[in-house]
C-alpha cells in the first residue's frame, strides 16, 4: 500500500463501514484519517484493472514477547464481495507476517458485526477477551 491509495482505500472504507459502521459516525474525511493512522508497514490493497478492490490495514505492534500483527481492518469493496478477495489478502498479509519473524496476529471485532464470523472463519480464535469503554457524553 502506498500514500497513493490512501484515498482509494478510504472510499473502500466507507462503502464497507456504512456511514454507522460499529454505532460511529463515518464519512469520507473520518475514514481517510483512520487509514492515514493505521497504515502500517504490512498494508496491502488488492487491485483489479488498475482499481483498488480491498485492502487491509495492519501493523507491527510490540508485546512482552515480541512483535505481533495488529489488524486494524480488512474490507473489501461490496459490490465484489464473496469472490475470495478478503481472503487472499488475510493469506497474503499473514505470510508476510510470518515470514518476518512476527509472534502472531490480533485483532478486535464486534461480535455483532458481520466481520466476526468471517474472522472466525479464516481461524481465529476468540480470546475471552472483551472490550470495555466508557462514553463521557453519557455520565453527563
Amino acid at each position: 500500500m502506498t500514500p497513493e491509495d490512501i484515498d482509494r482505500v478510504s472510499k473502500i472504507f466507507l462503502a464497507a463501514q456504512g456511514p454507522e459502521g460499529n454505532g460511529e459516525d463515518w464519512n469520507i474525511e473520518t475514514s481517510k484519517g483512520y487509514v492515514q493512522k493505521h497504515f502500517g508497514e504490512y498494508s496491502i490493497v488488492a487491485e483489479h484493472n488498475s482499481s483498488v478492490v480491498g485492502f487491509c490495514l495492519a501493523e507491527k505492534e510490540p508485546i512482552e514477547s515480541g512483535n505481533e500483527l495488529l489488524i486494524q481492518m480488512v474490507a473489501v469493496n461490496p459490490e465484489v464481495q464473496k469472490n475470495g478477495i478478503g481472503r487472499l489478502l488475510w493469506q497474503s498479509v499473514i505470510s508476510e507476517a510470518e515470514s518476518s519473524g512476527l509472534f502472531g496476529v490480533r485483532l478486535l471485532a464486534n461480535k455483532n458485526h458481520y466481520s466476526y464470523k468471517w474472522y472466525k472463519n479464516i481461524g481465529l480464535d476468540d480470546t475471552g477477551y472483551v472490550e470495555m469503554n466508557m462514553n463521557f457524553e453519557q455520565k453527563k
